[in-house]
């Protein structure tokens, strides 16, 4: 993958597999972080390629543990307002959607562009929550990883543990209901679908890893095998599917003599991009606050990112 290339590569890729610690991983983040040009979007999908490509060798007995554990990643060290601040321009949302069409996540990527859904929320929702006769989604739940420091005799754990976990949010904003769009239903219809199928190609073995489903039996994203659909999924696919599109820009770029075309694709720049259609479209701020889950008018306008192109033709008129 890209990430291997540009990033990890030239820290440990002359290294012997044995010989990598985990001091040689968190080294390559931290050239990442000093060098000042990356989101903590795309460090974090370096942090979990790294995990990936030591997995199958701790599984096959070549290393006595994985290096890429319990990396850290301190997102205040990250100086990325300016790629946090840029949204997907109209042209970039149709090129990414396109080399989606064959991703088993496409359902997914093209439910956040149309609804601005957290990654948490869309891995809690249920089909219980999907009003198709009203068209409009209940979004109440976020499945999360949390740290666990005691067990339930409330004694201290002599190591903490990371779990996943379906909560309500914190925040009352966050209960709210989303309307759908004809896009959105044909979506969780076609999700559906797959979900189906997937069942009966797996039969009774169909979600017996997963452990949310004793008490959430109709989860809308499961994977195939019906395991939990985790937050990390959908970032480490955006990655795969966004190195296909930078490599073909790079060779074109190198052909027509020019600089290429860059931009990065991770799903909380779905929201961001989601949030700011709705700002450009006149929509009054407080119902776009209410769609979006926000707090307060003033979180809806710090997540709002005008695109150039709106700018562009906003700035014609006048």
């Amino acid at each position: 993958s890209n990430r291997y290339e540009y990033n990890i590569k030239k820290t440990i890729g002359d290294m012997e597999l044995t010989d990598v610690k985990q001091i040689h991983c968190q080294q390559v983040l931290k050239k990442m972080i000093e060098d000042g040009k990356y989101a903590y979007g795309t460090i974090e999908l370096t942090a979990i390629t790294l995990h990936a490509l030591f997995k199958s060798a701790f599984e096959n007995g070549y290393i006595v543990r994985n290096p890429a554990d319990s990396l850290k990643i301190k997102k205040r060290d990250i100086n990325d307002d300016e790629n946090d601040k840029r949204v997907l321009t109209r042209n970039e949302q149709k090129e990414f959607i396109q080399y989606a069409k064959k991703s088993i996540y496409y359902n997914a990527f093209s439910l956040v562009l149309e609804t601005g859904l957290r990654a948490g929320e869309i891995g809690g929702l249920q089909w219980s929550d999907i009003d198709f006769e009203c068209h409009r989604i209940r979004v109440y739940k976020t499945l999360n990883r949390t740290t666990i420091y005691f067990d339930e005799g409330k004694n201290r754990l002599e190591k903490p543990e990371s779990v996943k976990q379906i909560t309500t949010p914190k925040k009352k904003a966050s209960y709210r209901w989303i309307p759908m769009t004809e896009g959105v239903e044909l979506a969780f219809h076609s999700w559906e679908k797959k979900q189906i199928a997937d069942k009966e190609k797996s039969g009774s073995s169909w979600g017996k890893e997963n452990p949310f489903l004793k008490d959430f039996p109709d989860l809308v994203f499961t994977t195939q095998p019906g395991g939990v659909f985790l937050p990390q999924y959908a970032n480490a696919e955006c990655s795969r599917i966004i190195s296909i599109i930078e490599k073909k820009e790079i060779e074109l770029a190198e052909k027509e003599n020019r600089e290429p075309r860059l931009y990065e694709v991770y799903p909380h720049k779905f929201r961001h991009t989601f949030v700011t259609k709705l700002n450009e479209s006149n929509m009054s701020p407080f119902t776009v606050s209410k769609i979006a889950g926000h707090t307060s008018v003033n979180m809806t306008n710090y997540y709002t990112h005008l695109e150039q192109d709106y700018v562009a033709d906003e700035f014609r008129k006048f």
